[in-house]
Order: C-alpha cells, then structure tokens, then sequence
C-alpha cells in the first residue's frame, strides 16, 4: 500500500484536513494478464464521458466529487 502525504503548509482544494491519501495496492489478477488490461482499456476508450457531456447530470457529478473525496 503507497501513502502520499501533504505539504502541511498547503490545504488542498478538496477539503480534506487529514493530509494523508491512502492508495490501493496493485491486483495481480488485473496486472498479470494482458488481457485484461486491453479490455479494460478498450472499455475505457469506449464510454469516455466529455466533461461537458449531458449525459452526466451536473448535480450527480457535484454529488460524486463530495463522495469521492471523503
């Protein structure tokens, strides 16, 4: 598991006070096989969503910004 920390100085913009982000580690399931990788990045590649895209309401993308940072 990789830990980044904050500068202490600065707050970053999501609000987050504690300074310490906790990353996933790596799947060997996911990794291991190219495979996988290819079709995660050819599903990727297909449902791209432009950050202008009506297809996301702009007050679920709001909702899912609060979320993902907590």
């Amino acid at each position: 598991m990789n830990i980044s920390i904050f500068d202490s100085d600065k707050t970053p913009e999501c609000g987050m006070e504690l300074g310490v982000v906790v990353r996933t580690g790596s799947d060997p399931t996911v990794t291991g096989d190219l495979r996988v990788v290819s079709n995660l990045r050819a599903s990727e590649e297909s449902s791209w969503v432009t950050p202008s895209s009506p297809a996301v309401p702009t007050d679920i993308r709001k909702l899912l910004t609060e979320w993902m940072f907590k």
